[in-house]
C-alpha cells in the first residue's frame, strides 16, 4: 500500500513540475521616456542615440534585427526557436521608448491589469536586456 501511495506522489510531483515550467502570462511592461545619460555629461543627438540602439541589438547577444520605417522610429524583432517579438522604439536626442507590437507564440493576451496586454515573461526579460544594452551604449560615449 505505501509504494502504491509513493507511486502516485511521485507521479503527482512530476505533474506540477511540468506545470510549473509552464510560465503564465504577466502584464507587459513598457518603456516610455527612458531618459538618455551619457558618461561624458554631453547631451546627445538623435544620431547617436540611433547609433547606440543599433550597438545594442548586436550586444545582447540575442539576434534583434532593426528596421527603420521612419526616422526616429525603429522597429526592432527577435526571433527565437518559434517564439517572436517586435518593439516599436521610437528615440530623439533626449530620450528613447521602447514599446510591445506584436508577437508570435508568446502567450499575448489584450488587457490585463496594465490595460496593456499580458505576455509571456520572457518578453519582459528580452526587452528589459535590450534597453539597459542601449543605455551600456550611451555610456560608452
Amino acid at each position: 500500500m505505501k509504494a502504491i501511495h509513493f507511486l502516485l506522489a511521485a507521479v503527482v510531483a512530476i505533474g506540477a513540475t511540468q506545470a510549473g515550467a509552464q510560465r503564465l502570462p504577466v502584464p507587459i511592461v513598457n518603456h516610455e521616456n527612458v531618459v538618455v545619460q551619457r558618461a561624458s555629461g554631453q547631451p546627445a543627438t538623435a544620431a547617436d542615440v540611433r547609433k547606440a540602439i543599433f550597438a545594442a541589438a548586436d550586444a545582447t547577444g540575442r539576434k534583434w534585427v532593426l528596421s527603420e520605417p521612419t526616422p526616429g522610429q525603429l522597429i526592432a524583432t527577435y526571433h527565437v526557436r518559434t517564439h517572436t517579438v517586435v518593439t516599436e522604439v521610437r528615440y530623439s536626442g533626449s530620450q528613447f521608448s521602447v514599446r510591445y507590437s506584436d508577437s508570435v507564440n508568446m502567450k499575448y493576451a489584450p488587457g490585463g491589469p496594465s490595460g496593456t496586454g499580458v505576455i509571456h515573461p520572457f518578453y519582459n526579460q528580452w526587452v528589459q536586456d535590450f534597453v539597459h544594452a542601449v543605455r551600456l551604449e550611451l555610456n560608452k560615449t
